[in-house]
């Protein structure tokens, strides 16, 4: 790689003149001898407002959970993470006491409604004839819907399950929906409490996306606002920013939704960029094309015989550019490359 010392740069140097008050005339061919690229100032009606460190979370409004309903030992695993499955298809087999438990509580809350609800049959008619007092089918009412309410739970810890026919207080663990599975990583032989998630099943393509946005920024993003993350890039929509400010980060909790897909799985962290719109005029330019003069940001935008030094504002730094603002720069040319060079005629240098 040619390394510039310091003479000749000064040669180079002298035969650049300042045309007027802020423009540098530059020839070609000192153009070329000083390294000097350049790159155009694309107008964009967006800019990235925020580069954040993110976390891949399942869709919330579309996953369900498949739970254990007793503390119970895995025996199989019948389905495997990302398998499509359909509602009502085993994925564990699972082995427990407490099921059994669960199956007698079921047979005998069963009995006791039945019991009861003739029992209230009886009473009716018999309130009905004068001859029991209506007290006495309030009572038995009472304790019908008491049974009633028995019964329910245990149905509902039964409901996605079915015996397994192996051995008893073995039992499958049916999908509670159809879609793709996303497992937990539990093997035969795992011991599993009452209410834990053996897989989730999610019937979406998307996953949504959790970053920290710097309390300073909360007034800048919005709902519905464009984000992008993996490589190649892919882009969605803020779902939420929260409203509540940890005060431990000072920043508030912020969600987004964009399609799943390499480097964007459950579980993966990634980055998250945010955009939000910008006003007229503001372009995106490379990252170096932005330098400092007197304690402000400038550029130099190409002219006929060279380039003009414009004072601009600048946003966030990103692999893409730098969002800008400044006069004349909507469809211009900036250098990119060499911005040293020019910054030194300035300075006088």
């Amino acid at each position: 790689m040619c390394k510039w010392s310091f003479t000749p740069l000064m040669v180079l140097l002298s035969g650049i003149a300042l045309a007027g008050p802020a423009e540098i005339e530059v020839t070609p061919g000192q153009l070329s001898a000083l390294g000097i690229e350049l790159a155009d100032a694309r107008e964009v009606s967006e800019a990235p407002v925020a580069a954040l460190p993110a976390v891949c979370r399942l869709p919330g409004d579309s996953t369900v959970a498949i739970v254990v309903p007793v503390a119970s030992t895995v025996v199989r695993v019948l389905a495997r993470d990302g398998e499509k499955v359909a509602l009502g298809q085993p994925v564990l087999q699972l082995s427990s006491r407490d099921f059994l438990e669960v199956q007698a509580e079921r047979r005998t809350a069963d009995a006791q409604v039945r019991a009861l609800a003739a029992q209230v049959e009886r009473d009716r008619v018999l309130v009905a004839e004068g001859i029991a007092p209506a007290r006495r089918l309030q009572e038995g009412e009472s304790e019908l819907r008491a049974a009633q309410a028995r019964a329910a739970s245990t149905g509902a810890l039964l409901s996605s399950v079915k015996p397994a026919t192996s051995a008893p207080g073995e039992y499958l663990l049916l999908a509670s929906a159809a879609g793709a599975l996303v497992g937990v990583g539990l093997m035969p032989g795992d011991h599993v409490d009452s209410g834990t998630a053996a897989f989730f099943i999610t019937s979406s393509a998307m996953v949504w996306l959790e970053a920290q946005l710097p309390e300073r920024l909360m007034e800048q993003v919005a709902v519905g606002y464009r984000a992008e993350a993996g490589n190649p890039a892919r882009v969605g929509r803020v779902l939420s920013v929260g409203r509540s400010v940890d005060p431990r980060t000072r920043s508030v909790l912020l969600s987004a939704a964009l399609p799943a897909g390499p480097g964007l799985r459950p579980g993966q962290s990634t980055e998250l960029t945010v955009f939000a719109p910008v006003s007229a005029g503001t372009v995106i330019v490379p990252a170096s094309a932005v330098t400092r003069l007197s304690g402000t940001d400038v550029l130099f935008r190409a002219t006929q015989r060279g380039f003009v030094v414009v004072p601009v504002q600048a946003g966030l730094r990103t692999a893409e550019g730098v969002a800008v603002r400044g006069e004349g720069l909507a469809g211009a040319r900036v250098a990119a490359s060499g911005v040293s060079a020019l910054k030194a005629i300035v300075q006088g240098n």
